[in-house]
């Protein structure tokens, strides 16, 4: 019987489990992340994009936070999908990289701390732009 499996990815392309971040270009993984997560719920991938936060309610001037018990369906749907959103992104990180995000409470706060970790910020981008085009500039004289 023949399989249809990729030997260098020991998760393999499964539709049920979340791409396995272990060895491969950050941009791939990040690009498999992404669409892994749209394709259980877009609004998973929603809440990645816009973040996540607990429902609150103003009170004598001072936000805070409304009690579980007093939550609407909605609140407690968009809570659970943030609950799926951190188990898929746990489930697909090695120890070193689930200890980098271990503390972040939305799969938006994980999705930006491993952009920064192996993207940069937007001036160590540019940063690095600008040395390669330097070193382009030295190659053609």
């Amino acid at each position: 019987m023949a399989t249809f499996e990729n030997r260098n990815t020991p998760e393999g392309y499964s539709i049920t489990r979340p791409p396995l971040f272990d060895n491969i270009p950050f941009i791939f993984w990040k690009t498999r992340m992404s669409t892994f997560l749209q394709s259980l719920d877009y609004r998973m991938w929603m809440l990645v994009h816009d973040g996540y936060t607990k429902p609150t309610r103003l009170v004598d001037g001072v936000m805070v936070e409304i009690p579980f018990t007093d939550w609407t369906v909605e609140e407690r749907d968009l809570a659970q999908l943030n609950a799926k959103c951190l188990n898929s992104f746990f489930c697909a990180l090695k120890s070193e990289d689930y200890m980098r995000v271990s503390t972040c409470k939305s799969g938006k706060d994980i999705w930006d701390r491993l952009c920064i970790t192996y993207e940069g910020t937007n001036e160590v981008k540019q940063s690095r732009l600008n040395i390669l085009l330097h070193d382009y500039e030295l190659f053609r004289k």
